[in-house]
């Protein structure tokens, strides 16, 4: 309950607009980036967050202005959730009851002031205050290409374009967006496993050095080696790194799920396989399995073929899942209720059988990243149309 509240709490600071009008910064005012560490309450705090820090006491100001923020009430919400048309805004709350949910969750909080000269923190103050309008607070989100935290690197960049260097070295680049997911959200083996299954072959991708910045942590390293133009040539645009709130240490032992997605589907492979091997010494076959099976899987790969084709999801194109994940499995497996059952379904079940036997022998060669659960899936459904087509050719024999 009192995780509820304060959810409750932070999406009405969220959702309030606390700037009235332009801002006038004085001399004693700061411009600092925030980055918050990853955390595990929900999927989406796996990746971390970011947001711009103004600090300016002469004026009593102290904001927290934040790109990662989303409307319920906007109109048609989970329709265009579900399209991928949802739209993130840049909301603006008072700092210090902002930062508080990062301090609740323990997650280290970093700040780095910025060096910037009055007329700099000017344009970046007038430049976030005019976003933070109504008419202008609004984007169309993107997971990997345009998020709150490739939109805090890009209000620097837009503000003071040619006159900020962005270092491509900062980091080591040769990782993929899957590689950072997948190492992110070890400790949700069910949220690594949705993803993997929803998002394709996009996400394998190499990502730039410019790109890594769709995490949050990379915008903070990235803005450790940029260097910005002032009245004595380039220096560094970050003055001092401190750390604003110090996760306190956590018990050596963490307590995992244990119903993971391998130990739940490598379980059903081997309930399938007894029951398909029991089935044959005694002559007999279960179709409400292969019904069920079929039919489940079938629905899955309409879900993500529907992903692709009728969503603004980029990143749910061109997904391999469906060599396992086949669409047709559903009205196939509508087709085993019948008595009369036809003659196509023992070439299908043959050919359903070899794809699967190809996906495990070529794994390591899929150009996907292919979460390993995917392995004992692919298992059960090769095993089932193996059997299936056994039946059917004794049957039309």
């Amino acid at each position: 309950m009192k995780r509820i509240l304060i959810i409750i709490v932070l999406v009405f600071l969220y959702g309030s607009n606390i700037i009235a009008s332009s801002i006038r910064l004085s001399s004693k005012s700061r411009i600092s980036v925030i980055t918050a560490d990853p955390g595990q309450e929900e999927l989406y705090t796996a990746f971390g967050h970011s947001a711009i820090r103004v600090f300016d006491p002469e004026n009593q100001i102290d904001y927290a202005f934040n790109y990662g923020v989303f409307d319920f009430n906007q109109p048609n919400f989970y329709l265009n959730f579900t399209k991928g048309h949802l739209n993130y805004m840049l909301g603006v709350s008072d700092f210090k009851r902002w930062v508080y949910q990062y301090e609740y969750y323990n997650r280290s909080v970093f700040e780095q002031e910025l060096d910037l000269s009055q007329e700099q923190k000017q344009a970046i103050v007038d430049f976030l205050t005019n976003n933070a309008l109504p008419e202008n607070k609004f984007y169309l989100y993107d997971y990997f290409y345009d998020n709150c935290a490739t939109r805090v690197w890009d209000v620097f960049e837009k503000v003071f374009k040619e006159d900020l260097i962005f270092d491509e070295k900062y980091v080591e680049t040769g990782h993929t967006f899957r590689t950072f997911v997948d190492s992110l959200t070890l400790q949700q083996p069910w949220g690594d496993f949705g993803i993997d299954l929803c998002l394709g072959l996009p996400i394998d991708k190499y990502a730039s050095a410019h790109e890594y910045m769709f995490l949050p942590e990379f915008v903070r390293r990235s803005l450790e080696k940029a260097t910005l133009k002032g009245e004595n040539g380039f220096k560094p645009i970050v003055k001092k790194s401190t750390v604003y709130f110090q996760s306190q240490p956590k018990n050596s032992f963490v307590e995992g799920q244990v119903f993971t997605p391998n130990l739940v589907f490598w379980s059903l492979f081997v309930l399938v396989a007894v029951i398909t091997f029991l089935g044959y010494r005694k002559e007999k076959i279960k179709k409400g399995i292969d019904v069920t099976l079929f039919g489940i899987f079938g629905l899955i790969g309409l879900f993500l073929f529907a992903l692709w084709v009728a969503t603004d999801h980029k990143a749910a194109s061109n997904n391999m899942n469906l060599l396992w994940a086949i669409p047709l499995h559903l009205p196939v497996a509508i087709l085993l209720l019948k008595k009369k059952k036809p003659s196509f379904l023992k070439s299908y079940f043959l050919f359903t059988a070899v794809l699967m036997v190809l996906l495990v022998m070529l794994w390591k060669w899929i150009p996907q990243g292919y979460n390993a659960a995917f392995m004992p899936i692919a298992l059960t459904l090769g095993l089932r149309a193996l059997y299936e087509y056994y039946w059917l050719s004794r049957q039309q024999k």
